[in-house]
């Protein structure tokens, strides 16, 4: 049952890229009726735990993508479902398409040695 404190007409889903990975995680993903206030919170230390970890550890970290307004949490839990934060980051996506660019042309040129039996 929603809560009725909370406008989700102004909801945001919001996704925080760390400068540095911690222990293999280097994304948070979150929901907020009020994105400034939540992070506001986050910077205090009263956010998500892993946020308050990172800074704890000195790691910088921004908001690099936003979904809505409106969104809701049912929006957050399908991009979750999705365990693709790093091809959803405009840091990260870049590098990963061009590690994929590579490794098909690669294949392309195994291939095209397979077929002409050149080495």
């Amino acid at each position: 049952m929603p809560r009725a404190d909370i406008d989700w007409s102004n909801g945001v889903v919001y996704l925080v890229h760390f400068d540095t990975p911690y222990k293999g995680a280097q994304h948070y993903l979150g929901y907020a009726s009020n994105l400034e206030a939540r992070l506001k919170r986050h910077r205090e230390g009263r956010g998500s735990n892993l946020i308050k970890v990172i800074q704890n550890a000195g790691i910088d970290w921004k908001v690099v993508r936003t979904w809505g307004p409106p969104a809701s949490p049912k929006v957050e839990a399908e991009i979750k479902r999705m365990h693709n934060n790093k091809m959803l980051c405009p840091l990260c996506a870049p590098g990963y398409n061009r590690m994929k660019a590579e490794n098909l042309k690669e294949k392309r040129r195994l291939l095209r040695l397979e077929r002409t039996g050149d080495s």
